[in-house]
């Protein structure tokens, strides 16, 4: 059983961002976790997103979309196991 078939309750939460990709519009989970490389001499940031798949499902890589305000190009889309979630991964443009 599911915890909750909405969800806008998930990704709408007081955790979600406004994201627009063309004429698409959502909100996703933002995440920005960082690594220190080569000696502390390296940060590293890894965005990604958490969304409707029936909001930004259809995108590429390459597509741009923006996430609260700040431009990225999609690297790659993943679909959750059940198909109504996907993960992007994102890069700054």
């Amino acid at each position: 059983m599911a915890l909750s078939d909405d969800n806008d309750v998930f990704v709408g939460g007081e955790f979600g961002v406004s994201c627009v990709a063309g004429s698409k519009t959502g909100f996703a989970i933002l995440s920005e976790p960082s690594q220190i490389m080569a000696d502390g001499q390296v940060l590293f940031s890894d965005y990604s997103i958490r969304a409707k798949a029936k909001d930004f499902g259809s995108l590429k890589a390459n597509d741009e979309i923006t996430v609260n305000d700040i431009e990225y190009t999609v690297r790659e889309t993943m679909f959750d196991t059940d198909g109504q979630l996907v993960t992007i991964t994102l890069q700054k443009t």
